[in-house]
């Protein structure tokens, strides 16, 4: 039995020694086995009346982009959404606060009468370091790998309300750690 252990160590090692010295070319990259590259995905933050925020990274699937909408849902908070064929989809309720469509409107705190407040998830774009209140619905939206997506509950109007906390797409999507493994030959 240690014969064959001796001999088994003397071939790896002769393997290695003819590997690192040119003699014996090495696998070309066209053989070798594919290393699994991250997914596509996406950043959200969802800030609450309260204050308190949620954050997500959300995996794009094998197309690598979803809308808006359909990243919100898979980031496995509760919403409700209401549809409509000519403007689109209409975030209702995340989680616990906002409005309980169908049974009441989904801009149930939004009443535009003069000098009345409007409370809304307003919809936001991280772009260059900065918030962008969307101009288009989240169902138009579509989200690719590095974007990130913001919602806020709170007062507001036609085309503003409360903003997000900034927080950019490295601090939702934090790569895996990469684990390196010594060679050792003795």
């Amino acid at each position: 039995m240690r014969y064959l252990f001796k001999l088994i160590a003397s071939i790896l090692m002769l393997s290695c020694l003819a590997l690192l010295s040119g003699l014996v070319p090495a696998i070309p990259a066209s053989l070798a086995a594919p290393v699994a590259q991250n997914p596509a995905q996406a950043g959200l933050v969802v800030r609450f009346g309260d204050g308190r925020v949620e954050k997500a990274c959300v995996n794009l699937g094998a197309t690598g982009e979803m809308t808006g909408e359909q990243a919100l849902r898979a980031s496995g908070l509760t919403t409700i959404v209401a549809f409509d064929p000519g403007a689109g989809s209409a975030v209702c309720k995340i989680e616990q606060v906002g409005c309980n469509y169908p049974a009441e409107g989904c801009f149930c705190q939004c009443t535009l009468a003069p000098g009345q407040q409007c409370r809304y998830w307003a919809y936001y774009q991280w772009n260059n370091n900065d918030w962008v209140f969307s101009q288009g619905g989240s169902s138009s939206r579509i989200l690719r790998d590095g974007d990130v997506d913001g919602w806020s509950w709170g007062p507001g109007g036609i085309g503003l309300g409360v903003e997000p906390p900034a927080v950019p797409f490295e601090e939702i999507c934090v790569p895996p750690a990469t684990m390196y493994l010594p060679l050792v030959l003795r």
